[in-house]
């Protein structure tokens, strides 16, 4: 029999997709630490990744785009 899965699961309401548009990796600073981008990738991130300075300034250089996850 499988084993059941019990207790309360992280599912946050908020998860967006960061898309690396560019052929260089993009290094992020991050509050939790560094994280590498890699050209033409893309990562699932909860929003408030959105926040940070250095995304939102990607973001309006078009070096990342996001899309919402349903």
């Amino acid at each position: 029999m499988a084993p059941k899965t019990t207790g309360p699961t992280w599912k946050p309401a908020d998860m967006i997709r960061l898309i690396n548009k560019t052929g260089d990796n993009v290094h992020l600073h991050l509050n939790t630490g560094e994280f590498r981008l890699d050209a033409h990738r893309s990562m699932k991130f909860t929003a408030s990744i959105l926040e940070s300075a250095q995304v939102k300034e990607l973001l309006s250089s078009g070096a990342l785009a996001v899309e919402k996850i349903k």
